[in-house]
């Protein structure tokens, strides 16, 4: 229970000073769980997560889905996360790519990537430099998976054709540099690289492989990527609105769970409203009356108190009415009884305040003595 008050608390804290609903960050946590992030970790990795959605004019749980998916996919420590999210901020930046663009696509080469031993600075770094050359982003990250599969796993003729041009997979970079050098024809290229997509992406890079290697090489240093696009992010109009809005969920939720906590005293105030609205007309403007005095006098309990004594004394005059006086009685028997309860209500809040504030005296003399 400490655990999930702690977890509470934080997506609260959290939400407030980002400007991401608790709401939204909740889901995030979910799916997060989900995905295999240890509880320990969840806040640190739902906190780098949030920077990134905000950063990226996206969704908390889109961020943390493309986050978690990239270190899922290598394997690695969620102590990497944000170097990741670094290096998909440094895509964007030199690229011609949206973050959400990113996170629908990279799923597709992820498993692809990993599995031949392409490294994420090389992914990134592809489909940055493909953008650029004017290929859109989701049929960049098409294109290059379907590449990594035919250089690293060519079929058997596409094997042959390579091997009497002297190529050989070393990797992405290094297979990208022996074609760009062998300054290969295009009948040449369709041998070894018969599907059009895959074509297409290592057609891109050769081109501009010197560029491609550069970019990989600044993909190693994105650190700070992220936080850079987050300061900009954060100081727009719209972010700026959503945390508002963030803060004022967070102001409902402290109400309601407020108003969840008195709620005894709240369904008692109604009915008493109700039965107040039941009286005849001169008996409320009686009790309004009796109840400024007491408001006036400084103590709601001491306005409640002269309520019920308006009510007891109203309630014997009726007692000698033969006839009439049923269904008056009938309400003010209910509405001095509640009054009476109210009172007792008030009268134990009244006492828990009084002992708050003799406690926190207490307290500030012990500090001053």
């Amino acid at each position: 229970c400490t655990q999930l008050k702690d977890l509470s608390e934080g997506i609260r804290g959290l939400s407030r000073d980002m400007g991401k609903s608790s709401t939204e960050s909740a889901a995030a946590v979910y799916d997060l769980l989900g995905s295999g992030v240890a509880t320990a970790d969840v806040m640190k990795v739902l906190a780098l997560s949030t920077k990134a959605a905000v950063a990226g004019m996206s969704e908390t749980k889109t961020a943390a889905g493309v986050g978690v998916s990239i270190i899922n996919a290598y394997g690695e420590s969620m102590d990497n996360l944000g170097n990741r999210y670094d290096q998909l901020f440094l895509a964007i930046k030199d690229g011609v790519v949206t973050f959400d663009q990113l996170s629908a696509g990279l799923g597709q080469v992820l498993p692809t990537a990993a599995a031949a031993g392409v490294s994420f600075s090389e992914v990134g770094s592809a489909i940055a430099r493909m953008t650029v050359q004017g290929i859109q982003a989701p049929q960049a990250i098409t294109a290059l998976t379907s590449a990594i599969n035919q250089l690293a796993a060519p079929a058997p003729e596409a094997a042959k054709a390579m091997a009497a041009l002297g190529i050989q997979w070393k990797g992405l970079t290094g297979t990208i540099e022996q074609i760009s050098k062998k300054n290969i024809g295009f009948d040449a290229m369709r041998q070894i690289i018969p599907d059009t997509e895959g074509r297409t992406a290592v057609l891109a890079l050769s081109k501009a492989y010197a560029e491609f290697a550069a970019q990989v090489e600044r993909m190693d240093h994105a650190s700070g990527a992220t936080e850079r696009a987050y300061n900009i992010m954060k100081d727009t109009p719209e972010a700026q609105v959503k945390k508002f809005k963030a803060a004022m969920e967070d102001l409902q939720n402290s109400f309601g769970a407020a108003v969840a906590a008195g709620l005894p005293v709240v369904n008692l105030l109604t009915d008493l409203l109700n039965a107040f609205n039941s009286l005849p007309a001169p008996l409320r403007n009686s009790i309004v009356s009796t109840v400024a005095l007491g408001v006036a006098a400084g103590t709601l309990s001491l306005a409640i108190k002269a309520v019920a004594v308006a009510f007891t004394l109203y309630k014997s005059a009726l007692g000698q009415v033969a006839t009439g006086a049923g269904t008056a009685g009938v309400a003010v028997d209910g509405l001095s009884a509640k009054a009476s309860n109210l009172k007792g209500i008030l009268g134990s809040i009244g006492t828990t305040v009084l002992t708050v504030e003799q406690i926190g005296r207490a307290s500030c003399r012990e500090r001053v003595f």
